[in-house]
């Protein structure tokens, strides 16, 4: 199936200060996969908050990337470590292709002192992504607060 223009939406606003939030949108509109991945990022401290609901294209995992590992990028550049908490509550499970576009694009960009952690609907997403993705900086939790406890006792 070709790739449409209306494929992949972008919303994107690079703001000039880092102490201003990166907002990054990216949504898939295709009838048969709507999903949309977006990220809130504080340069300044280095926090990130994302979500992702439901299936995602791989036009829409690569720009999405592209534009987290330059937000990523600046973090680093000024010496800080990544605190991620990404929320994929909504997402639908993604086949296997996807999986694989995902890992590839994080393990590159996160490094050995970032943390993420990822909230997901399922143990068996959970048990699925801990196989698919690199364990260096990622963990997987079924609840929020879970999550959180974790980001917070190594930001200490």
């Amino acid at each position: 199936m070709a790739i449409s223009p209306r494929d992949d939406i972008m919303l994107h606003q690079r703001l000039p200060s880092d102490s201003d939030p990166l907002r990054i949108e990216h949504r898939n509109e295709r009838p048969d996969q709507i999903g949309r991945m977006s990220a809130q990022v504080d340069v300044a401290t280095g926090t990130i908050r994302a979500t992702g609901t439901g299936t995602f294209s791989p036009t829409q995992v690569r720009a999405y990337f592209r534009d987290l590992g330059a937000a990523i990028g600046r973090i680093h550049d000024a010496g800080r470590s990544v605190s991620a908490l990404i929320d994929l509550r909504g997402s639908a499970a993604q086949p296997p292709e996807m999986v694989a576009l995902i890992d590839e694009a994080t393990r590159t960009l996160y490094r050995g002192n970032d943390r993420v952690a990822m909230v997901v609907p399922t143990s068996v997403m959970k048990l699925g992504l801990r196989r698919a993705l690199d364990a260096r900086c990622h963990d997987f939790f079924l609840s929020l607060t879970a999550a959180q406890t974790w980001l917070s006792a190594w930001a200490r």
